[in-house]
């Protein structure tokens, strides 16, 4: 059975928000664009963004920054293509302390390879930079998230849990006759 149009849109702006409301739950604190000046491979992409902010990491939290809790600069990424086919990347970022985004700007663009341009914003609006990186998750884009984002859901278990305590004990209560 076919599902139609507007039904499947619907669905469509439904996973988007949720994604957005999950990217939300963390504190991110710049919103960067890295570009490529010539097409490049998705895997060739992320393992240089990667080596990237290994660098910012390993300044900002030591030279074994990955050992060390929080384990450097978080981030959540989007790959999306130019309409010439070359693709970039939008990033969320966390974990930045005071670095100064001018220089990691330059620094992206010395490492050379494919590498083009960057631009780092600082985040006005959580929302906003979050509904824009997820829907690549609904637009043939593809959504990473790095191996040391914290879990943002634990409180969650400790809210469901303090339910599922409290029906237990509403669920005790037997009047007597």
């Amino acid at each position: 059975m076919n599902t139609p149009l507007p039904q499947l849109k619907h669905i469509k702006w439904r996973i988007q928000d949720e994604w957005a409301e999950f990217i939300a739950r963390y504190p991110w604190q710049w919103f960067t664009t890295l570009t490529f000046v010539e097409d490049i491979h998705p895997e060739s992409a992320l393992k240089s963004m990667k080596f990237w902010l290994s660098i910012l990491s390993r300044e900002l939290y030591g030279p074994r920054w990955y050992k060390k809790p929080p384990h450097g600069v978080y981030w959540v990424v989007a790959i999306e293509y130019q309409k010439r086919g070359v693709l970039h990347l939008h990033l969320l970022m966390a974990g930045v302390k005071n670095a100064r985004r001018l220089t990691y700007m330059d620094k992206w663009q010395a490492l050379g390879n494919k590498n083009g341009f960057a631009r780092i914003y600082p985040i006005d609006s959580l929302m906003a930079v979050s509904k824009y990186l997820s829907k690549y998750v609904v637009k043939d884009g593809e959504i990473f998230l790095s191996d040391n984002l914290p879990d943002a859901t634990a409180g969650l278990a400790a809210l469901w849990l303090d339910s599922t305590e409290t029906e237990s004990k509403s669920a005790r209560i037997i009047p007597q006759s």
